[in-house]
């Protein structure tokens, strides 16, 4: 693999095709979150995972305990991490999850991100 390569754009993150579509876990409420994924690079040696992800709305907490770097592509929603304030999340935020941050996610319109788990 070359030193730098060229995963997607914006624009595939917006259009490209999900997989494992689903139902979270553990939802909370009625509403049932339907979630999908498409790794964009899945490569042993890189210490990282990268890919798109995908939920309709509904809420549930967060699962991941691996630190996150995700940009908000398209739609709306909030994230609670334990005992802080909501943080309010739309298309072209950049946000960073440390280690095991526990919360809860709140999907207003369906969301999809670029993520890189670290």
């Amino acid at each position: 693999m070359p030193i730098v390569t060229k995963l997607t754009t914006i624009d595939g993150c917006k259009q490209e095709a999900l997989t494992g579509r689903g139902p979270v876990p553990h939802p909370i409420g009625d509403l049932v979150s339907q979630i999908g994924s498409h790794p964009l690079l899945d490569d042993p040696s890189v210490r990282a995972r990268i890919g798109i992800w995908e939920s309709t709305p509904g809420q549930w907490r967060r699962q991941q305990s691996a630190a996150e770097l995700c940009v908000i592509v398209s739609g709306q929603c909030s994230f609670a991490p334990d005992d802080e304030a909501a943080i309010e999340l739309s298309a072209g935020d950049v946000a960073y999850f440390p280690q095991d941050t526990q919360g809860l996610w709140v999907i207003s319109e369906t969301v999809r991100k670029l993520y890189v788990l670290l």
